[in-house]
């Protein structure tokens, strides 16, 4: 159930003052980037900022000025690709990749930012491409193994192998498209990443006892837990967000503690992704007020005091 606009269901865990400097100091840092320039075309804005999300909440790195047209404008230096995202306020914006064009063009209405159109910007016209293509795996993923159960119930053993072979081509779709992206692009890659599940069905082959077990073991199986990228990316949270997800609906006792923080150990110890990972995972439980939620909690702030105070 991977969300296409990357992070908002976090903003009740807000990090201390002192991690909300550390943050933008970082990123404020000299840089001999390129810089790509933003052009907000919208109406009924009062404000535009480019904002970052740092594991918590939503910071502002810099505003956007307007022009004598009353169109939003600004110069943003980033070392490389990077997830950033415009807005007029943090509850109004939309995720969009800097330094990967030299410009970028947004047009639509303030209030209904996150579903406006990103011109003159290849990424990010492949990103969109890419959220839609997401949500047409789930559907083809979600309506498979929802044809095989039924098929399974009335012991349909023609459609239950036909849901299968139609599951298997999903599977082929979604290793082809990471090979590719991974090819073309390392930062979309990442995203790829964190929306490649495959299903039990056509790939266990055994490994497991069941499907609880394959899931966790294999959800993050395209992730490149030692890739420094995956520190400044957003969808580190969102992936762990949707993993958590999944599993407090699977599992109510307090053990899922333990399995969510196993997940968590192949990140760096200490890492902004092992954070972000944490996070992600913390914001699932404690929407649903899982009993697990107070385990991870703790982990973060064992994890974390020292590096966040």
């Amino acid at each position: 159930d991977s969300s296409p606009y990357g992070p908002r269901q976090f903003r009740n865990f807000a990090p201390m003052k002192m991690l909300r400097l550390l943050f933008l100091c970082l990123i404020a840092l000299p840089l001999t980037a390129q810089t790509t320039k933003i052009t907000v075309e919208a109406t009924g804005c009062k404000a535009m900022n480019l904002y970052a999300f740092d594991g918590g909440t939503f910071e502002q790195v810099m505003p956007l000025k307007t022009n004598d047209s009353g169109v939003w404008e600004a110069y943003a230096p980033v070392e490389g690709p990077t997830f950033r995202y415009v807005g007029s306020t943090p509850a109004d914006e939309l995720p969009v990749i800097i330094g990967g064009d030299e410009a970028m063009t947004i047009t639509g209405t303030c209030g209904k930012l996150r579903n406006v159109q990103v011109t003159d910007s290849p990424i990010n016209k492949k990103y969109q491409e890419l959220k839609r293509t997401f949500q047409s795996h789930n559907r083809d993923f979600s309506g498979g193994m929802r044809a095989y159960q039924q098929a399974a119930v009335k012991k349909d053993s023609a459609v239950m192998k036909q849901e299968m072979a139609a599951l298997a081509n999903l599977a082929q779709r979604k290793r082809t498209l990471f090979e590719k992206t991974k090819k073309e692009n390392p930062v979309l890659a990442r995203v790829v990443s964190m929306n490649t599940y495959l299903s039990f069905l056509n790939e266990n082959n055994d490994r497991f006892q069941n499907e609880l077990d394959y899931f966790v073991n294999t959800y993050f199986q395209f992730v490149d837990f030692k890739d420094e990228g995956y520190n400044d990316l957003p969808w580190t949270y969102e992936g762990n967000r949707n993993f958590g997800n999944t599993l407090a609906a699977a599992i109510p006792a307090e053990r899922l503690g333990d399995i969510m923080l196993a997940v968590y150990d192949k990140w760096p110890a200490g890492s902004r992704a092992q954070f972000f990972a944490m996070s992600g995972g913390f914001a699932a439980l404690a929407q649903k007020k899982h009993v697990a939620t107070i385990k991870v909690a703790d982990a973060i702030t064992e994890r974390f005091n020292k590096t966040y105070p």
